[in-house]
Formats: structure tokens, C-alpha cells, sequence
């Protein structure tokens, strides 16, 4: 980067666009010498785009995934971004017991070899992103508060469901409300 005019004394024109000091003789004072403007002969830095960030639903589940290592459930944390994007989980990343509860909890339809998140689920799950992303501010989808829905999502995923209030105590501290 150039500087509009130099320091004194200075003899580089690298570092400035203006006067260049020299002295003409090793003991005598510097006198300024001019030099014609150059034309830029860098080209202009190009524009970086800026990385795209993560949408505000996305966000959230990352938010989640914090919450549920916190608490200690890592498998929770492990298979949340995949249940909620609507994949299959495989019985063997979380267990028959936890399977069969997250079903009976009406989380989760079987799938295959595993379970996927259930229609009125999904359903939610949609409603929270389009309202999050600002696509929507139609709240009528969302069954619960954001902080309550989380909170049981968590817990269900991680085979705790009494642990809801404990963890939508966490994610408000987080942020994350009505």
C-alpha cells in the first residue's frame, strides 16, 4: 500500500505516490525532488465473495448439536443434522430401545433400517425454517415455542425426555426463546 506523500528523508517510490527527499551529497540536507503521478499500474484487488453463510435454521441445529454435547448425549448430537434433514438414521447409530421410543414418542416413523423424522415432525421442521429464514411469519406450524420444540427434540433424540426443562434452560441461555 502507498501512502499519498513520504517520510523524510526517503528515496524508495515504492512506498508513496509524492516527493521523493534525496540528498545529493552524504553530509547535506535533503531536497525534494518531484516525480510525475504514475497511473496505477496494479490492478484493482479482486473482489472476494464473501462466504456464504449459514442459513439461521442451520445455525440452530448446529446450536443444538452444542446443547445435546453439553448435556453429554453425543449420539443425540451425532444424528441430529441427519434426522432433521429428513434422512434415514440407522437403528445401529442409535439403538432399538431409543428407535422404538422416538416412534412411540411420534418423532419418528420407521424407515428401512432405521428411522426417519415423522410427517408432523417434518412438518414442524418446515414451519421453524421458513419462519427463521424470514421466508414466513406464519407461526400456525409450529406447534410449540422454538425453545420448548428444541428442547424436546434434544431430549427425545437423546432417550431423555424428562430432561426437556433442563435443556430448554440451556438453549435460552443460548438464545434461543419463544
Amino acid at each position: 500500500m502507498r501512502s499519498a506523500c513520504s517520510e523524510l528523508p526517503n528515496d524508495n517510490p515504492m512506498l508513496h505516490e509524492g516527493t521523493v527527499w534525496v540528498s545529493m551529497t552524504l553530509t547535506g540536507r535533503p531536497r525534494a525532488v518531484s516525480r510525475p503521478v504514475l497511473a496505477a499500474t496494479t490492478p484493482a484487488p479482486e473482489r472476494v465473495p464473501e462466504p456464504a453463510r449459514p442459513d439461521a435454521f442451520s445455525q440452530l441445529v448446529t446450536l443444538l448439536g452444542k446443547v445435546a454435547l453439553d448435556a453429554g448425549a453425543t449420539r443425540a448430537a451425532a444424528v441430529l443434522p441427519d434426522f432433521v434433514s429428513g434422512r434415514v438414521v440407522e437403528t445401529a447409530r442409535l439403538g432399538d430401545t431409543l428407535c422404538a421410543a422416538l416412534v412411540a414418542s411420534g418423532h419418528a416413523t420407521h424407515s428401512g433400517s432405521g428411522v426417519a423424522v415423522s410427517s408432523t415432525v417434518a412438518t414442524t421442521i418446515q414451519a421453524w425454517r421458513a419462519v427463521l429464514s424470514g421466508e414466513s411469519q406464519d407461526l400456525s406450524g409450529c406447534d410449540e415455542t422454538l425453545d420448548t420444540w428444541c428442547a424436546d427434540l434434544v431430549a427425545a433424540l437423546s432417550g431423555t425426555p424428562t430432561r426437556a426443562p433442563e435443556l430448554r434452560q440451556k438453549l435460552r441461555r443460548f438464545g434461543v426463546a419463544a
